[in-house]
């Protein structure tokens, strides 16, 4: 860099300042030292401390020097650099590439044939969040591109033909637009204005994109085609990130890219034990939220020691303002109480597929009444997620003892037999813990895996009373028993009693 800003000093007329920027604090102070260490600098040149000390120029002799150019010239960065300096000279040095996908190409000298086709190619080459390339010609390459496409491509009908081979920026400007219109449009659709986030700071910029999160939760379906948009959105706009012209558009692309951070936003729900008191939480921030102006303290009505399933539907539909987004926090705390429970007892199946109904009813319907018994519905089966989470402690046992148990239940038992089989299950649990302990990896082997079976199946028939259980219903269990066994140890989890 600083030989570089010696021979643009000692060859190109002008009078030029040069910029340098770093990432990092540490850096900055390793190119200081070198700067005066080599005399390009002194004490006296001024030297900024962050961003914010930097002034607005359209001076065109300042030309930015960046280094670690692929942390800092890919993304809003580089563009506020270029908003503030629109006509400066930018140029990066990095040990590492600048664009991981984006391969951009500029072409400063004679290229054809094979070896221009094998340029662009690899310019053009298409990854996830990536549809084109971009080339920078200063060359005016476009007739040796047509002789190398005329001479190598097979090409299509339309290209024989004469169709367009490159296309112009301009055309990759209103591409851009035309994205950015058609997810402002699916948002109108639902409900909101983009508009409303035109110039929106602080608050008000806040409760907009609570109205648009709102909005793009009144089904799953809508919410997965504004992701879907938003991301033709942000892939053209990155293609077109150097582009001065594409910069009009750049406000319209932050908020459709704020919307989604919005829909990402995760609630903090790692300990969903009282999965009860997590909803009451929620609708309490639900009502809380949307009372603006007023006493704050209103919404919370409920004693959390003692939940009010009939307040809380109550206070839901008529002090909720934003019911779908507070349906999908409740949602998420649901699915993840789910997943934890599935993992441990697969046997918990019913829940899992009744959830699956109360979404499906809520995405074909969208009116007031169905989001409301929508509301009541979870509730209900959170309710219900959280009686069964009590059950363990209540049959004294653990949570692999209690999914053993199951596996072996069966209705038509007497309570001693139950008894039995509860004694039975917390045995069997032991025994498999003292085998599959020194056994690693044992559920990628053959061998160990028909050892297992075998041992499971011993067990059983000392644990299964005769009758009731037959000798097919003990084979049957014996295999539901090693599945269980065998998915726990392949996904890492302890199998020991809590």
């Amino acid at each position: 860099m600083a030989f570089f800003s010696e021979k643009v000093r000692r060859i190109v007329p002008g009078n030029f300042t040069f910029l340098v920027m770093t990432d990092r604090d540490d850096l900055d102070d390793q190119i200081w030292r070198t700067f005066i260490g080599c005399g390009v600098a002194d004490d006296k040149t001024p030297r900024a401390g962050s961003g914010r000390e930097l002034l607005y120029s359209e001076r065109d002799d300042i030309i930015v020097i960046s280094d670690e150019a692929h942390r800092t010239q890919a993304g809003k960065f580089a563009r506020n650099m270029r908003l503030a300096l629109p006509n400066a000279s930018f140029i990066g040095f990095t040990g590492t590439p600048l664009f991981k996908h984006d391969q951009l190409i500029y072409i400063d000298k004679p290229m054809r044939a094979h070896n221009l086709m094998q340029a662009i190619a690899r310019a053009n080459r298409v990854f996830p969040g990536k549809d084109c390339g971009v080339i920078v010609d200063y060359n005016g390459m476009l007739k040796s591109l047509r002789e190398a496409l005329a001479q190598y491509a097979m090409g299509d009908d339309d290209n024989a033909a004469g169709g367009e081979i490159v296309a112009p920026i301009e055309e990759l400007v209103v591409a851009l637009l035309e994205a950015i219109e058609e997810a402002e449009k699916h948002l109108l659709g639902l409900g909101f204005d983009c508009t409303k986030l035109h110039g929106a700071k602080g608050l008000d910029r806040i409760e907009a994109l609570r109205d648009a999160r709102d909005a793009l939760y009144t089904s799953d379906e809508a919410k997965r085609r504004y992701e879907i948009m938003a991301r033709q959105v942000f892939m053209r706009f990155k293609t077109l990130l150097m582009e001065p012209s594409a910069l009009a558009y750049a406000e319209r692309h932050d908020n459709i890219e704020a919307i989604c951070k919005k829909l990402e936003d995760r609630r903090d729900t790692a300990d969903v034990t009282e999965v009860l008191k997590e909803l009451h939480r929620i609708i309490n921030e639900a009502i809380r939220t949307a009372l603006t102006g007023g006493d704050q303290g209103e919404g919370l009505t409920v004693d959390l020691s003692k939940i009010d399933f009939e307040k809380l539907r109550k206070e839901f539909a008529t002090k909720v303002r934003r019911k779908h987004s507070a349906l999908k926090d409740i949602r998420d705390v649901v699915e993840q109480k789910l997943a934890q429970m599935l993992a441990r007892n697969p046997l918990r199946m019913d829940y899992y597929k009744k959830y699956q109904e109360i979404i499906a009813d809520y995405n074909r319907e969208k009116d007031r009444a169905t989001v409301e018994a929508t509301f009541a519905q979870l509730v209900e089966l959170a309710a219900g997620l959280d009686a069964e989470q009590r059950r363990a402690a209540e049959e004294g046992l653990s949570d692999n003892e209690l999914a053993l148990f199951d596996l072996l239940f069966k209705e038509s038992i007497s309570k001693a037999e139950r008894e039995r089989l509860k004694q039975g299950s917390q045995a069997l649990l032991a025994a498999l813990t003292d085998l599959l302990r020194p056994m690693k990896d044992w559920t990628q082997k053959a061998a160990t895996q028909a050892e297992v079976r075998v041992f499971i199946l011993d067990k059983l028939y000392g644990v299964l009373p005769r009758p009731p259980f037959t000798e097919t219903e003990t084979e049957d269990i014996a295999l539901r028993v090693y599945d269980f066994v065998w998915q726990q140890s392949a996904s890492g989890r302890n199998l020991e009693a809590a």
